[in-house]
Order: C-alpha cells, then structure tokens, then sequence
C-alpha cells in the first residue's frame, strides 16, 4: 500500500505555556546549581586540591566517551519525537545497535584506564575501575530525558535532570557524616547516584501511555545522520566535556585542577540556565509548522538567555572575592581570579548555546558544529600562547576568548541564513520527518 503524504498535526504553542515551561526549567537550573555547590564544598573539603584533581578526571572520561561516542542520538530521539514520531518505535530502533556500541565504548574506556592508572595509587586504580558503569548509565538516562524532552513532558524532564546532583549532595553528605574521606568513597558515591538516574529516567520515559501518532519510526541511519551532524554543537568537548580540566590536569597538575575546578563551580549557573532555556526551545522550535514562526522564536529564546545569564554573571563578578574563600576556605584563594575570567566565558558559552539549540530545533543541526569548529580553531593557539604565559589564567582566557569567537561565527550563521529565501514549509510525510537543512 502506497503512503500518500499527510501532514502531522503540530500545534503551535502559545507565548504564555512556553514562558511557564521555560521559567520551570531556569528555576530547575537554580536549584541544579544550589545542590552542585553544596556537593562541590563538601567534596572540596573532603578530598583536597589533589584528590578533587583526580576525583574530576575520573569523572571526566567516562562523560567524553559516553557523549562523544553516542552519535547524538539522544538529541536526535528528542527532535524525531517533536516532530511526530512514536517513542515505541524510535527505541526498537536504537535497542540492536546501541546495545553493540554500548559494549564498544565501554572496552575502550577500560582500555584508556589501564593506561591511565598504570604507576598510579591502588587507591586511584580502584576508583577508576568503578567508573565503567558510567558509560551504558549515562546513555540511559540521556535517551530517557530525550524521550521526555521531545514529548514535551517538561515538569518530569526537569524534576529528572536534578537527580544526578540531588544524589551527589546526598552521597557528600553521608560521607561528611560517616568521616571517610577516600577517593575510593567519593567515585562509588558518584557512580551509585549515576546508575540509580539512569533507572529512574528511563523507566519514567517509558512507563506512560503514548498517544498515537501519525508517522512511522525513522531508521537508525536518519537518527544517526541528524544526531552526528550536531554532534559537536550538542556535546560540545569545550563546554560539556570540560577539556580545559583535562588539560590543566595533565599539562599543570592534579592540584591546579583542583583549583580550577573550583572556579568553574560558581559558574555553571548561567550556563545551566541557558542550557534549560535551550531545552525548552530545542523540541518548542522543532513543533513549530512554519518556517517565519521558528525564526521568530529563535530570537525571542536567545535574547531571553543572554539577558537572565548576563545578570547573574555580573553578580557573580562582583561577589566571587567573597564567596570562594568562604565556601571552599583559604587553599583555593587562587581560583578568584580564575573564576571571574570564566565567567566571561560562560556569558558567550551561554548565548551559543541557546543560539544553537534553536537552530537544531529548526532543522539545521550543522549549526551547532559550525560554532564548535570555530571555537577550536580559536582556542588552540591561544592555549598555546597564553597558557605558557599566565598558566591557569592564561588557560582561562584562552577558554573565554574562544566562546566569544564562535558566537560570532555562529550569529554571522544566523544572519547569512536570514538573508537567504525562507524555506518552504512543506507538508510531513508519514515515513518522514520535515526538511532537515544543511
């Protein structure tokens, strides 16, 4: 039987549900970053500058393989979804082969550890083998938030995004508590939290009656054509994998890092409430019928991010002196300075971000890519030159001036697209999804 082409219902969201939506998901972000804080203190001051070093690398690989090493899918289940296609058929689809590279990359990270700890501690060589169930956790709980995430489920999406740091402040304290202060403790504490969010989310993923839908499922090679295209500006290795730990960590030393990862704790928060505003967007732009009406909503969500970021940078600015000898003590002194070159960099990060979810929600994941390549073309000799120069300032802005240089490039994006003819809306095939642009 030949499917003729249909179009799949997409109603258009009223401005007042996608400001309720996206002030829950900011005010997720705020409460994100209360509980990252507490969880920072408290590891910070259990473990050292050196073992909090070592505790981020940990952490830090198994997030590059699991992010790197999911072709994007969980992004591309989110916008497949948005546009019309059934969660059901979406997961048979990835069931096979992400069951495959599941057992790949989790080779390979076992691979990267015993290089790793080799005339390491037993202490660090234990923490890091605990570290292998992170990959298979993470992925989980990425295509679970994916599914709620398109579905547009936002008040579970975004009471599920805080169970990775509600478990680590809970871990902390239970160690503060009980007075262990190993590395060995503070990984499994980490992984622990790690495997119970993945359950969570994916279960509350699927446990909920799908409406029907018109279209059919996507291949995997769709979902893996789309997924890849915006890989880089999706799991950015600057902004999510947090290179600039790995390279303070390895070019520097474990205690710098430790110092370092300091300064970066007081500024996640714009980049969390760009990240949630972007999350609203993403799969709001996606459902969107016309062409004019995504382009419209691109801007209103991007200025909406760099107004609320920008305020709470300036804040930060100001009160940093203050609050990193207060909450983390004396040691970390150094992280002042650090600290408030990030946050210039956070502001850029954070408008990119926004900038880049809307379009992908568009249909133009190569955006994303677009922005991050320039970003490293940026970031390499500046790291090269500055980092020589001022060590951990100069890594920070090699980091900072880099995220202004691909916002640029992006907008300069944006802007060549506008300028071209608008694309025409054409109607969604049941087999298919819209357009999906270069």
């Amino acid at each position: 039987m030949t499917l003729g082409w249909r179009r799949i219902p997409l109603p258009r969201f009223s401005l007042r549900e996608s400001w309720v939506a996206t002030g829950g998901s900011v005010l997720t972000a705020v409460i994100g970053q209360a509980l990252l804080i507490v969880s920072g203190i408290l590891y910070a001051r259990l473990l050292g500058p050196t073992n909090r070093g070592y505790l981020a690398l940990l952490l830090l690989l198994p997030t590059v393989f699991s992010q790197l090493g999911n072709f994007g899918l969980p992004v591309a289940a989110s916008y497949f979804i948005a546009r019309g296609h059934t969660r059901n058929g979406i997961l048979k689809t990835l069931l096979r082969p992400t069951a495959v590279l599941l057992a790949i990359l989790v080779v390979v990270q076992a691979l990267a550890l015993v290089w790793y700890v080799h005339g390491q501690s037993a202490d660090v060589s234990r923490a890091a083998f605990i570290t292998l169930v992170a990959v298979p956790a993470m992925f989980m709980q990425d295509i679970g938030l994916g599914i709620l995430q398109g579905e547009q489920r936002f008040r579970v999406f975004n009471l599920l995004r805080l169970q990775s740091a509600l478990y680590n402040a809970l871990g902390a304290l239970l160690l503060f508590a009980t007075h262990r202060h190993s590395l060995l403790d503070a990984t499994f504490m980490f992984m622990a939290g790690t495997v119970i969010a993945a359950v969570v989310a994916l279960t509350a993923a699927i446990k909920f009656r799908e409406r029907a839908r018109l279209s059919l499922s996507p291949s995997f090679r769709e979902m893996a054509s789309f997924g890849l295209k915006g890989l880089l500006g999706s799991v950015s290795p600057v902004e999510v994998f947090r290179l600039d730990q790995a390279i303070v960590g390895l070019a520097i030393s474990p205690a710098a890092l430790g110092v370092y990862v300091v300064a970066l704790s007081l500024t996640n928060l714009p980049r969390f409430i760009a990240g949630s505003i972007g999350m609203i967007a993403y799969p709001r732009i996606a459902r969107e019928p016309r062409e004019r009406e995504r382009r419209q909503a691109i801007w209103r969500f991007f200025w909406a991010a760099v107004v609320t970021s920008g305020t709470i940078v300036v804040a930060i600015e100001l009160l940093a002196g203050n609050l990193i000898p207060l909450f983390f003590g004396p040691a970390f002194g150094a992280a002042i300075s650090v600290c408030r070159i990030l946050l210039v960099g956070a502001l850029f990060l954070s408008a990119r971000r926004v900038l880049a979810d809307g379009l992908r929600g568009a249909g133009l994941p190569i955006a994303g890519t677009v922005g991050e390549v320039a970003s490293w073309l940026c970031l390499v000799p500046l790291l090269v030159v500055l980092g020589r120069v001022w060590q951990l300032n100069g890594i920070a802005v090699a980091f900072a001036a880099s995220a202004a240089f691909s916002l640029a490039v992006l907008l300069a994006f944006e802007r060549a697209r506008g300028r071209g003819p608008v694309l025409a809306d054409a109607p969604v095939p049941p087999g298919g999804t819209a357009p999906v642009h270069q």
